[in-house]
């Protein structure tokens, strides 16, 4: 088939809602980060962005049958082992009272 950069067929409205409600969910997912931001230390918020890496093996294998090499796989312990000791060392530290601990959006400071 040749290329027809001049050429425009309508998008079908069922594509339409489904980029509209990806954008939505995207959207969501970045104001509950944000969120999660305003009432924890970024250290302890970040461990849990390491469980992404499982989601991504798992959807690629389900998607595209790609079986995760040697170098996927050590990468991952390596960065989630620096997760959950962390978010270890983040709990310890607040067990102690030398760590930040959790705020309420109330604490906020304004700058007044």
């Amino acid at each position: 088939m040749p290329i027809q950069p001049f050429v425009r067929t309508s998008t079908p409205l069922w594509e339409l809602l489904l980029l509209f409600v990806v954008g939505l969910v995207g959207a969501l997912g970045q104001f509950t980060i944000i969120q999660a931001y305003r009432f924890a230390a970024a250290s302890t918020i970040i461990s849990f962005d390491y469980v992404g890496i499982l989601y991504v093996v798992a959807l690629d294998y389900l998607a595209f049958a790609a079986q995760p090499g040697w170098n996927l796989m050590a990468g991952g312990v390596l960065l989630i082992g620096s997760g959950v000791d962390i978010t270890w060392e983040e709990t310890r530290r607040v067990g102690k009272g030398k760590g930040l601990e959790v705020r309420s959006s109330g604490d906020r400071d304004l700058g007044r």
